[in-house]
């Protein structure tokens, strides 16, 4: 029983992610579902790899795809690697489109996660400043605005969203 159970559950996850994602939609609730779940990390890394897409939006979920899975890991060789390799996809992202609001909002998520001696933190205030910016010229309705706040307030971060 405990086996066909867990054939189901792993089938279901696979069915679900198996296609092409339909839109940003579902892309940044996949990265927010990854964010905050270590056992959906990798389903998120396959689906991403499988994406085949240059723009910088989905090059910024892939590199935080890369960024997460390091936590999957147990090698400090491949931790660092998958890492690194994360992190220079994100910032490439920022570099094709660094007003993109979305973008900025994946690399505060990520370096909101993001152990201090890596050195990677050093871009959150920029970017929340860029996203409110961003919130209060526009009305963005974005899941990813709603995943950003669940997110500062499950974290009791010194952030704050407007409200919109």
């Amino acid at each position: 029983m405990k086996r066909l159970s867990l054939l189901l559950l792993v089938s279901f996850i696979l069915f679900s992610f198996s296609g092409p994602f339909d839109g940003t939609k579902t892309l940044s609730e996949s990265f927010y579902k990854a964010s905050m779940e270590k056992s959906f990390r990798e389903v998120f890394h396959e689906s991403m790899e499988n994406l085949n897409s240059d723009s910088p939006l989905a090059i910024a979920y892939l590199g935080a795809s890369k960024a997460m899975l390091a936590e999957t890991v147990s090698n400090p060789y491949s931790k660092y690697n998958y890492f690194v390799d994360g992190k220079e996809l994100i910032e490439k992202a920022i570099k094709l489109d660094p007003n993109d609001a979305e973008i900025r909002y994946v690399r505060f998520m990520i370096q909101s996660h993001t152990p201090a001696f890596l050195g990677y933190s050093n871009e959150t205030k920029e970017d929340f400043e860029r996203i409110v910016l961003e919130l209060t010229s526009s009305q963005q309705s974005a899941i990813w605005v709603s995943d950003l706040r669940a997110y500062l307030i499950s974290s009791k971060s010194s952030f704050i969203l407007p409200e919109s």
